[in-house]
């Protein structure tokens, strides 16, 4: 998840700045068709979605500390 929050941070970053340089991803090229409103509107999601995934994979990642198994009876017995 890490992964795609930290491309999804690149592609955004890089769909701002590259137009300002004359370039562009080829495969972000239909952001701008609609406008400069929705294209900043579309990678400001996509910057807020990749920075979501990265925070959460981090929160999420840590293993959970050893919990015995309960001690009980076994099933079937009183």
């Amino acid at each position: 998840m890490r992964a795609l929050g930290v491309w999804l941070i690149i592609f955004a970053v890089g769909s701002f700045v590259l137009p300002m340089l004359g370039m562009q991803f080829i495969i972000l090229a239909w952001i701008g068709m609609w406008g400069p409103t929705v294209a900043l509107m579309i990678q400001g999601a996509m910057l807020a979605l990749g920075i979501l995934l990265i925070v959460v994979s981090a929160l999420g990642g840590r293993p959970r500390p050893y919990q015995p198994p309960m001690q009980g009876p076994p099933y079937g017995q009183p």
